[in-house]
C-alpha cells in the first residue's frame, strides 16, 4: 500500500488531505474495522482498511487506525467522543 497517497489531492476545490494516525479511546470491549468505518462514515475521513484497528492499550480500550482527512474532516472527527488525530509523519533513516 502506498502510504504517501493523497486520496483527494486531484480534486481542485478540496483542501489538501493529510495522513493521520487516529486514536480511538473508550472501547474496552474491542473495536472492529466495521465499527471504525461506521464511526467515520459521515465525517469525511477516509480510513485505511489495511491498517488497524490496532489495540495499543486494551485496558483503556485504546485503538489506532490510519486515515486521511482535510481540516474540515479532521474537525468533525475530533468532535467524536474519544477521537484524536495525530500527524502521520514519515520517518526517514538518518544515514
Amino acid at each position: 500500500m502506498d502510504l504517501t497517497r493523497n486520496p483527494a489531492s486531484s480534486h481542485p476545490e478540496m483542501s489538501p488531505r493529510r495522513s493521520f494516525i487516529i486514536q480511538i479511546d473508550g472501547r474496552p470491549d474491542g473495536l472492529g474495522m466495521s465499527d471504525v468505518l461506521e464511526m467515520f462514515r459521515e465525517t469525511g475521513v477516509e480510513v485505511d482498511p489495511e491498517y488497524g484497528p490496532i489495540a495499543v492499550n486494551p485496558a483503556l480500550g485504546r485503538f489506532v487506525v490510519r486515515g486521511w482527512a482535510d481540516e474540515a474532516a479532521r474537525g468533525r472527527a475530533e468532535a467524536l467522543p474519544g477521537v484524536r488525530l495525530f500527524a502521520d509523519a514519515r520517518i526517514q533513516p538518518t544515514s
